[in-house]
């Protein structure tokens, strides 16, 4: 998750307050915070006068599995006016990736598939490149990902078919601390065609045949009619996983921490 805001001299003097030390500069910001162990990355003030932000927060996967966060992060995260602009949401499933598919939900959507010097592949709907701020799903096996960047380290998962829904918004559209949550229920439902299982599909073996065979090679979609593709997509869209669903389930549990000390702890003043 990407959190940004256009803070006043005084709201980033509450940021920097509760750093006693662990600051370093780089080319992008005067200041950069990294605590690994909680999964919290804190950018502040960016060289460049033209973005829209003074302040960047990077929430990694360690913040929300950790049971404890320290006083000083959920301070930061809920007594100042921060809005999300990315927001990644992982769905495991007990399937094989060569037996699932992600769908374009329209024709202009790019595809990418990047392979890695072991061989596993990652399929990519929409922009590859993760500076630019575009809707985009990833599908790969998390056994084949994790042993191949660490393998002293490792621990096989059964639920290893993974889906990235990346969804993305602009600042002011999606305030952390007033989530509209139904907007991103409308952009998982809308945006994102995923099927785990071709197997259970409902549909006749030989369309079935069809979606391996895109799965093998994306640009084999190339090659059908417009009418086809429409055909195709129906189909898709008729067995997708729910991941809107999942999400209504789950939201409450992934967004807790924003409720911290929010009657005993005074917001800061904006002037």
């Amino acid at each position: 998750m990407t959190l940004q805001a256009k803070f006043t001299n005084k709201q980033l003097e509450y940021i920097t307050d509760r750093f006693e030390k662990g600051s370093y500069p780089n080319k992008g910001y005067k200041s950069i915070y990294h605590l690994k162990n909680y999964g919290f990355n804190m950018f502040y003030k960016p060289h460049n006068p033209l973005w829209k932000f003074n302040a960047k927060i990077v929430l990694q996967t360690a913040f929300f599995k950790s049971e404890y966060k320290p006083h000083s992060i959920l301070e930061i995260l809920t007594m100042l006016p921060w809005n999300i602009t990315t927001l990644d949401l992982a769905y495991d499933f007990f399937t094989l990736k060569e037996n699932s598919f992600s769908y374009k939900h329209h024709g202009r959507v790019s595809h990418q598939q990047i392979s890695d010097e072991h061989g596993h592949t990652t399929l990519y709907l929409g922009a590859f490149n993760p500076n630019r701020k575009n809707n985009r799903t990833a599908d790969y096996d998390r056994n084949e990902k994790e042993y191949s960047r660490n393998m002293s380290d490792y621990n096989r998962h059964l639920y290893a078919n993974r889906c990235e829904a990346k969804t993305v918004f602009k600042i002011g559209e999606q305030p952390l601390n007033d989530i509209d949550h139904q907007l991103i229920i409308n952009q998982l439902e809308k945006k994102y065609i995923f099927v785990s299982n071709i197997d259970n599909m409902e549909t006749d073996g030989f369309t079935k045949r069809k979606f391996r065979k895109i799965r093998e090679d994306y640009n084999r979609l190339d090659n059908y009619y417009k009418k086809e593709k429409s055909k195709l997509k129906a189909v898709a869209v008729a067995n997708k996983e729910p991941l809107e669903h999942y999400y209504n389930q789950n939201k409450d549990r992934l967004f807790n921490f924003i409720i911290f000390n929010r009657e005993l702890t005074s917001r800061p003043s904006q002037t």
